[in-house]
């Protein structure tokens, strides 16, 4: 396991006949006061090269103790029916503030329908 690197299950399902995509990811801290702190905009157009880039945003929690444990940070994002052949590529970046913890790039290829995790349940 990487520390600040950022673990993505890519899932997919139909929706009226059209794929639409769903990213959970797992992101370890050895630091207990990390906790998830939403997500950017999902990209409508995909940049220069082709790649749709997602930040994942964290924050630390400074009224709370380090425990100095492995602590997972976990993202859902459903970002719809973005990938298609000619654009298959999501980049995900793990960013606390401006700072970058991480990134993974992942191809629509990768989804998958039965292990999907599904909305959080909070």
């Amino acid at each position: 396991m990487e520390l600040e690197q950022p673990y993505v299950q890519i899932s997919k399902r139909d929706v009226g006949g059209t794929t639409h995509y769903e990213l959970f990811t797992i992101t370890y801290f050895n630091d207990t006061r990390y906790k998830a702190d939403g997500s950017g905009t999902v990209p409508e157009e995909p940049d220069a090269d082709g790649v749709f880039r997602l930040s994942l945003d964290v924050t630390k929690d400074t009224n709370k103790p380090n425990l100095n444990l492995v602590n997972p940070v976990v993202h859902w994002v459903d970002i719809g029916a973005i990938l298609d052949a000619t654009n298959p590529l999501i980049e995900i970046e793990v960013k606390e503030g401006a700072a970058s913890k991480g990134k993974k790039v992942v191809h629509k290829e990768y989804a998958d329908e039965h292990s999907r995790p599904g909305a959080p349940m909070f």
